[in-house]
């Protein structure tokens, strides 16, 4: 079962600092979060978007081997390693993101997705991960397979390219966590809930 979210109040006019094109990565750096997926698309995305860079935020157990796996890659300028920040600077990077990223091939659920879409970002779902069921594919988000970095490629140059499609994926992404998961509309579930189970009460 879900709660709600607490939805951000994005400011207007809010440029971008660096002309980066930016995805940005959120949640523990731990086995199956496969972490390493999204830094070898890096490798392959730099080629095509020469000034693309991934933030990765979160600790985790295999945080220094993903940093030892971004040097030996050659992608260590354009991986960036937060570790673990404070709201504000959560905030700030989910602002800045041009696409949002979440590769874990084998999660019961997920929040942090929900959250970028909440920002309006185009979002990027494992089909691992429990919240991609309820989303739905080239609508409010694209999907991708575990482990499959030539499926995060594609699907970030499909964003990069078609800034239209981007926008309404972005849109409709939004619209969907906002009247999906407001904290009144978890109210209203959990009223449902108790009414019914104080119903079946002998």
């Amino acid at each position: 079962n879900y709660t709600g979210l607490d939805f951000p109040v994005i400011e207007e006019n809010n440029e971008k600092e660096n002309n980066k094109y930016e995805i940005l990565a959120v949640g523990r750096v731990d086995k199956g979060k496969r972490t390493e997926d999204a830094i070898q698309a890096i490798v392959k995305l730099k080629e095509k978007i020469p000034n693309v860079q991934l933030n990765v935020v979160g600790g985790g157990k295999i945080l220094e081997e993903m940093k030892e796996l971004a040097k030996k890659l050659q992608v260590d300028q354009e991986v960036i390693f937060h570790g673990k920040v404070s709201d504000q600077k959560l905030k700030e990077l989910y602002s800045n993101c041009n696409v949002f990223l979440f590769t874990a091939e084998n999660q019961s659920w997920g929040l942090v997705p929900l959250e970028a879409m909440s920002y309006g970002k185009p979002t990027l779902v494992s089909t691992g991960a429990g919240v991609s069921e309820v989303l739905v594919d080239k609508e409010n988000c694209l999907k991708i397979n575990p482990r499959d970095v030539n499926g995060i490629v594609k699907n970030v140059m499909l964003l990069y390219h078609d800034r239209a499609l981007a926008e309404e994926i972005s849109k409709k992404g939004e619209h969907f966590v906002k009247t999906t998961f407001s904290w009144d509309k978890y109210v209203d579930n959990m009223e449902k809930i108790f009414i019914k189970n104080h119903k079946n009460v002998p």
